[in-house]
């Protein structure tokens, strides 16, 4: 392996311990992504990243793997919490942020709309596909002239007999020009609410065209989508999407990724806290709640541990990882009642 092919390469760092609030199966997520990014992402994503060009091959690669699903249940879905969704997204955007943006539009969006909304038959007949990466799929919102104002859409449905009629155009589709099924957002031009619809590819009269010269994510590609009198059987309606507030709602764009960054801060002053404040010593021997035996003479914070397990430091860290042992604190005599001089103990 090259230098070049090193970097990126995950170094197991884990120095507020947040690994050790994972169950196995978090874990076994965590692993089995980082390595395929390791061992198959990192060694060629650069040169797919510098011809703009969708890396099929670890599409393929990435089915092997059964993390696909964001946690929906059954259908062929493999059973996952939402943490283990969020490593496995965070895994693969460490490789590449095309890879996490695919697997974003393929599960979190396409998928979930489907099992959020759909019949029962559709999600019979597409669910499975998708989670094997058999069938690709795309969730056309965003338009032309409306990105973040999506209320506005333009693109527009009306009922003909035993179909339903689209036009209009989308933009910036992530997966358009090569999903089996899109789940479509259109106003209806009668009841003027918006509506989801499931179009299939090769449908007369759907065009979708990969979008050029984009300077990030390079190696996903999105598409500008045009509609031109496309008729939709009744049946491909999906029976939950009836207003825009259904399109943004679980199942919309973002309501995972708006909340990754102040939760991941929260966890990590946590964790720090927790760690900043261990103490071994004469504490350790009188736990009294989750924080441990605080008397005003010293002070301990457990450790967390998977349940079941001991949570006594002196009993040494789960996994074997970083032990930061903190401060402990004792009374000193110059210095007025309540305050205390700190003495700094070890690492290991």
């Amino acid at each position: 392996m090259t230098d070049r092919d090193d970097i990126g390469r995950s170094l197991f760092t884990d120095y507020l311990g947040l690994q050790d609030e994972l169950t196995e199966q978090e874990l076994d997520y965590l692993e089995r992504t980082r390595r395929f990014v390791d061992h198959e992402v990192l060694p060629v994503i650069g040169d797919y990243w510098q011809r703009a060009e969708f890396p099929f091959e670890l599409i393929a690669k990435m089915a092997e793997l059964g993390i696909v699903g964001d946690g929906i249940e059954g259908y062929g879905c493999p059973q996952m919490s939402p943490t283990a969704s969020g490593l496995i997204n965070m895994e693969l955007s460490r490789g590449d942020g095309s890879l996490g943006t695919f697997l974003g539009v393929q599960s979190g969006l396409a998928m979930r709309s489907i099992a959020l909304l759909g019949s029962e038959t559709q999600k019979q007949r597409w669910l499975p596909g998708m989670a094997a990466l058999e069938v690709i799929g795309a969730f056309a919102l965003t338009e032309p002239e409306h990105g973040s104002d999506s209320v506005g859409l333009e693109a527009s449905l009306h009922r003909d007999g035993d179909a339903y009629v689209l036009s209009g155009r989308k933009r910036w589709i992530g997966n358009g020009s090569i999903a089996d099924v899109v789940v479509v957002w259109a106003r209806d031009t009668e009841d003027g609410a918006v509506k989801g619809l499931l179009l299939e590819q090769g449908t007369p009269g759907f065009q979708a065209e990969v979008m050029q010269g984009k300077g990030s994510v390079r190696a996903v590609w999105q598409a500008d989508l045009t509609f031109t009198d496309v008729r939709i059987p009744l049946e491909n309606k999906l029976p939950g999407a009836n207003t825009f507030k259904d399109a943004g709602g679980d199942a919309g764009r973002g309501h995972r990724d708006a909340a990754v960054l102040p939760t991941a801060g929260q966890a990590a002053r946590g964790r720090q806290a927790d760690r900043h404040d261990l103490g071994p010593g004469e504490d350790e021997q009188h736990p009294q709640g989750p924080r441990g035996h605080r008397d005003g003479q010293g002070s301990a914070r457990w450790q967390r541990h998977p349940a079941g397990e001991p949570r006594d430091p002196a009993h040494g860290r789960h996994r074997g990882d970083l032990h930061l042992r903190g401060h402990r604190r004792h009374p000193d005599p110059h210095r007025r009642t309540g305050h205390h001089r700190y003495e700094r103990l070890h690492l290991r």
